[in-house]
């Protein structure tokens, strides 16, 4: 079975004119499909389609740590505490095609496996460029292109 066969769409959104608009679907979607058990949560879509802002949006504590808006914090905190074995954060962002100039998507990959084991959440960009590393379904997925998608996975026995 694919990704796509184990999820299902629960929500779909025109896209938006203006980043504020955009803020005010993610805080939507953060209200109506955001549980505290979603701890893989993607994004996927094109490059400057507007997946940070929602993240920013949706998850306004969250460190981002590409360079979409000149950030770029180094050392990467996910490989950091990873090398560590100390997820000191509750929540990690990754942007994959950024940090992919730095790691290996097998290591993004295995870092990202070891901090859900540890229980932390974890927040990806460009999740479909690293899904077949980790093989493990979003919990969460936010598609973004002509309309904004918001697909949950199947919950398998």
């Amino acid at each position: 079975m694919n990704m796509i066969e184990k999820q299902r769409i629960i929500a779909t959104y025109d896209k938006p004119d203006s980043e504020k608009e955009l803020s005010i679907i993610a805080k939507e979607i953060v209200s109506n499909f955001v549980c505290e058990n979603d701890k893989l949560i993607g994004f996927t879509g094109d490059p400057k389609i507007g997946k940070s802002i929602m993240v920013e949006a949706m998850f306004p504590e969250v460190s981002l740590v590409n360079d979409d808006e000149n950030i770029n914090i180094r050392p990467f905190p996910l490989i950091e505490d990873y090398k560590r074995d100390n997820f000191r954060q509750e929540t990690y962002h990754m942007d994959v095609m950024f940090e992919a100039a730095f790691n290996s998507k097998h290591k993004l990959g295995q870092a990202a496996k070891s901090a859900l084991k540890a229980n932390k959440r974890i927040i990806i960009e460009h999740f479909d460029k690293i899904y077949h590393v980790i093989k493990i379904n979003a919990h969460l997925n936010i598609s973004m292109g002509e309309k904004i998608k918001v697909i949950r996975s199947k919950i398998e026995s």
